[in-house]
């Protein structure tokens, strides 16, 4: 990111912490209230003014009190995703294996440090194996963690990406293959 990036994120970032400061992000009627939730214009034209009386009529004390429970509830749903996340790492770390090439590259790693460690004099000659064992153990159990991590983050952001979007990535990929063949037939590029 370079600084002009930077520099506008920032003051993106400033802009947007003040005006919710003096209440100036909060959605407007028509924007908060939908035309399709309401059978009639007078049905819609009343919860247009019921927002606004609402939001220009609040006590200051019920507001404060409002946003505090507001933050409360905030952060009782973090910490019960954060929960749920660390329950879903660890069932994911349990079933999480290293491959063939990941276990070879790892036992030399540990090989290679054990040796050096020995060659800078900081380990006997007879304790080389052991060393070099307890390195592979160090090793795998990082390797599988940064697996499992990396597991869970990518199904953190295909949820995301679902949630926002209403179809996973892979079933927008497909239709987007179903797309390019029934415009232009099957086994045709753009």
């Amino acid at each position: 990111m370079n600084d002009e990036t930077t520099f506008v994120s920032q003051k993106q970032q400033l802009t947007d912490k003040f005006k919710a400061s003096i209440g100036a992000n909060v959605p407007t009627a028509f924007e908060a209230i939908r035309r399709e939730d309401y059978d009639t214009d007078d049905q819609y034209v009343d919860a247009l003014a019921a927002y606004d009386y609402q939001r220009e009529n609040v006590d200051p004390r019920l507001a404060e009190l409002r946003r505090k429970y507001s933050r409360l509830v905030f952060e009782e749903n973090e910490a019960k995703r954060k929960a749920e996340q660390e329950a879903e790492y660890e069932r994911i770390r349990e079933k999480t294996r290293l491959d063939y090439s990941e276990q070879k590259a790892i036992e030399k790693a540990a090989a290679d440090e054990a040796t050096r460690l020995y060659n800078a004099g900081k380990v006997e000659a007879k304790d080389i194996a052991k060393t070099a064992a307890d390195l592979q153990k160090q090793m795998e159990d990082k390797a599988i963690r940064t697996k499992a991590g990396g597991t869970l983050f990518n199904r953190i952001m295909r949820q995301e990406y679902q949630a926002q979007k209403g179809v996973t990535p892979e079933e927008e990929k497909r239709m987007a293959q179903d797309t390019k063949r029934d415009l232009f037939g099957p086994g045709k590029d753009w």
